[in-house]
């Protein structure tokens, strides 16, 4: 299904609302159009980039400066 404009710009502002996953956002358009048919992660992406939005994944990460006690360098 393509994504309708719509719905894109839904996604942009709830995108711009608070840091959301791509699915997340998936899940609020979901629930703000319950009769559209199903879409996929990757058409709303491309959307959004299209939009100027774009996304990162969120990753774990140790700090450099910290290391826990019994690991060296």
């Amino acid at each position: 299904m393509k994504l309708t404009q719509e719905m894109l710009d839904v996604a942009a502002k709830i995108a711009c609302q608070e840091p959301l996953t791509l699915a997340k956002i998936a899940v609020r358009i979901a629930e703000r159009f319950p009769d559209a048919s199903s879409f996929s992660l990757d058409r709303l992406a491309v959307g959004l980039k299209a939009g100027g939005l774009s996304f990162e994944r969120n990753r774990l990460s140790l700090k450099k400066n910290e290391m826990k006690p019994g690991f060296s360098r």
